[in-house]
């Protein structure tokens, strides 16, 4: 498998962005082409279609040929979108075909199709140990930041939303705390912040 990021805006109003996008996304499906938008950052992968060239199945495309349709691909997003009145933003561009490319902070592996959190999202274990320290309160500011982290790790993790229930007791300390204070570290709250630990040794992608 094989893809490329196409970052794209409007060249008269931003406005059309969230009101139209949806309209070249459901042509560029109806074509076979696999497709995705965050707010204003396509990315795609390869050109399948029901019949004719492009209705191989995975078994059957060679990288030289997932590459072919992904470039095939390219040409219609490109081809379509400016003629609509997009215009590319270059140095954001990714134009040539790969397999493995970050988009939206995450990691996308197109042949093993699994998604994997970069290594510098992963690394909070200086924040974590800091607030891990044998004392007993932590500066608010320090646990906020920190559980801004896990809402990202959360979101890309497999089973996230049942993941949020441990980080329950930092929400609930944070809510407790006055603005710019401290947070009484207790046992449950430590005990909660230390499972977060496991990640240091992650390797693995998500499916």
């Amino acid at each position: 498998m094989a893809g490329v990021t196409l970052p794209f805006s409007w060249k008269n109003s931003p406005m059309y962005i969230k009101l139209l996008d949806w309209v070249p996304q459901t042509f560029f499906r109806s074509l076979g082409v696999a497709c995705s938008l965050y707010i204003d950052d396509h990315l795609n992968g390869e050109l399948f279609s029901s019949e004719g060239l492009w209705s191989r199945s995975l078994s059957q495309r060679t990288p030289a040929y997932s590459y072919q349709s992904a470039e095939v691909e390219m040409y219609i997003v490109c081809t379509v979108l400016v003629n609509l009145g997009y215009f590319l933003d270059i140095p954001k561009c990714a134009l040539a075909s790969v397999t493995r490319i970050q988009h939206v902070g995450m990691i996308v592996e197109f042949k093993a199709q699994a998604f994997r959190i970069p290594e510098d999202k992963i690394k909070i274990d200086p924040l974590r140990e800091q607030i891990l320290l044998p004392q007993s309160t932590a500066s608010l500011k320090s646990l906020q930041r920190l559980m801004g982290e896990m809402y990202f790790l959360l979101d890309g993790l497999s089973g996230g939303k049942i993941l949020h229930f441990y980080i329950s007791e930092m929400a609930m300390a944070i809510a407790k705390a006055s603005k710019g204070g401290e947070v009484n570290l207790s046992p449950v709250l430590r005990e909660e912040i230390v499972f977060w630990r496991f990640l240091d040794g992650w390797d693995k992608v998500i499916r």
